[in-house]
């Protein structure tokens, strides 16, 4: 059995993620069940600077964390119920497994255990992004947003690839079901700007 230390410290960066850096965010353009207008990505695009990771983002969303756990999201999508369209990006430092699908099970059971409701969709697949072998599953669930007082069906889609330094960059594209297909692209764009390198040091923007 995998030791849950690496599940605990995911649980810890996500929940400081979408408590703290969004909080004041939240407070001025949060809505109950925003539109596609008030969250669609723009087509220009900036970058985030993580630990050991470059990812393009649509200029008109807001990144906030720290240089290794960031929180890309359309202020309108951030709530206190929580982040209903955006991506999660971190790094899971530690890694018990003996091999890259090893590794990305461990990742997806951990979601799966923080997130009641919440199951997997599908097989895992293989993704390269700029020369590094990554794997990819979705995740079904429920989003923060509701129609007729029932949580809206959510789609998860989780990507993670393996670091120079160890360990994983993972990035979890978040959407309402009725939405995927529509932010889709979006979402590719962002993963297929994705650069890993050796650096131990950064800082988001």
């Amino acid at each position: 059995m995998q030791s849950p230390r690496p599940y605990r410290s995911l649980v810890l960066a996500l929940t400081l993620l979408l408590v703290q850096p969004f909080a004041l965010m939240a407070q001025g353009g949060a809505t109950a069940d925003p539109s596609f207008k008030q969250i669609k990505p723009s087509g220009k695009f900036t970058q985030l600077q993580g630990d050991g990771f470059t990812l393009d983002y649509p200029d008109n969303w807001k990144a906030a964390g720290s240089a290794d756990s960031s929180l890309i999201a359309p202020p309108a999508a951030v709530s206190e119920a929580g982040v209903s369209y955006g991506v999660i990006v971190g790094t899971n430092l530690s890694s018990e497994a003996a091999s890259l699908d090893e590794a990305m099970r461990n990742l997806a059971k951990g979601f799966l255990q923080q997130n009641p409701g919440m199951h997997v969709s599908g097989e895992p697949h293989h993704v390269t992004v700029n020369g590094v072998e990554g794997r990819s599953v979705e995740l079904a669930g429920y989003s923060p947003l509701k129609q007729n007082g029932k949580p809206l069906p959510e789609r998860d889609w989780l990507v993670a690839l393996p670091r120079a330094q160890g360990g994983l960059l993972y990035m979890v594209f978040v959407s309402p079901e009725r939405d995927f297909s529509q932010l889709h692209p979006t979402y590719q764009k962002m993963l297929d700007s994705v650069h890993l390198r050796a650096a131990s040091t950064g800082s988001s923007q």
